[in-house]
């Protein structure tokens, strides 16, 4: 799962549905527990996607 972080800037609906397009499962959050829990975070504001 990606960790959609959700800084309330950009359009991060459009990186979700690219994300689900592809067959990867992501979701929107900013919970911390959420985007602990995730394989991935992918920082809009940085543009930044960071697989760990």
């Amino acid at each position: 799962m990606i960790a959609i972080l959700d800084f309330g800037v950009g359009n991060i609906t459009s990186i979700y549905n690219m994300l689900k397009r592809i067959g990867l499962q992501s979701q929107i959050t900013n919970n911390p527990i959420e985007i602990e829990s995730s394989t991935s975070s992918y920082y809009p504001v940085l543009e930044v996607l960071i697989i760990v």
